[in-house]
């Protein structure tokens, strides 16, 4: 899934600048440990 935000004007701008360590440091790797543990469990359960 992807959603491309565009920022729309100065406080846009603002905006997108001002979230982006939140982004990175705590959203991004908070999704990829939830896609590795639901792949992890996917595995398991095919392989069982």
């Amino acid at each position: 899934m992807t959603v491309l935000v565009k920022p729309n004007g100065w406080f846009g701008r603002l905006y997108m600048t001002a979230i982006a360590p939140f982004r990175y440091l705590i959203v991004y790797p908070a999704l990829t440990r939830q896609w590795a543990r639901a792949w992890r469990d996917r595995h398991q359960a095919v392989a069982r």
